[in-house]
């Protein structure tokens, strides 16, 4: 029991660890925009509707953040990507349906009644909307050219199914704030390298 428990604990280290992977800077970064690219992965399978929600939300954001006063930069909707450019690559996105969030309700139940009426351990069956998406620079201000992978939940409990979608994306608004939030931080932090 004791090496399951330790073998469970090194896969979740293992897995925070791969999905923390840090977003590289070059140094002498000097721009006052970065374009904002949201591509979609060819394997993904996501309806136009949904495809045209991400795009809003991504939209929504550019304006949001250009409107913060303390901004190294603002943002632009994409153009080409080549150039000043984050680009993020929707990977997968997935909602939990009503139905589905009941059979979670279900099951987490009985996991918390099993131990009241002497049983062994008790569980909770979560299901959370999740979207993984790939996060790279373009190759004049990144210094790793390939994708860090990032992911972001949120809890769906008790929505009809549009309700579940407007949460997720206030969920990825709230991500793309913290994105963008480490790449000021990153730029500030080189640009003091330099200087030092």
């Amino acid at each position: 029991m004791l090496r399951i428990k330790i073998i469970l604990i090194c896969v979740i280290l293992f897995l925070a660890a791969c999905s923390n992977k840090p977003i590289l800077l070059k140094k002498n970064i000097d721009t006052e925009y970065m374009q904002l690219c949201l591509n979609f992965a060819n394997h993904i399978d996501i309806d136009a509707d949904d495809k045209l929600m991400h795009i809003n939300t991504v939209n929504e954001f550019v304006e949001k953040y250009n409107e913060l006063p303390d901004n190294s930069f603002k943002l632009k909707p994409c153009v080409s990507g080549k150039k000043d450019a984050v680009i993020l690559t929707i990977q997968n996105s997935r909602f939990v349906a009503p139905k589905e969030q009941a059979l979670y309700v279900i099951i987490s139940t009985l996991g918390i009644a099993y131990p009241l009426s002497g049983g062994g351990f008790g569980f909770v069956w979560v299901g959370a909307s999740t979207t993984t998406l790939g996060v790279q620079m373009s190759e004049d201000l990144g210094k790793n050219p390939k994708a860090v992978y990032r992911q972001f939940s949120s809890s769906p409990y008790f929505y009809e199914l549009a309700g579940v979608k407007r949460k997720h994306m206030q969920k990825f608004k709230i991500f793309l704030f913290e994105l963008f939030e480490e790449i000021k931080n990153l730029r500030v932090a080189e640009m003091k390298n330099d200087i030092g």
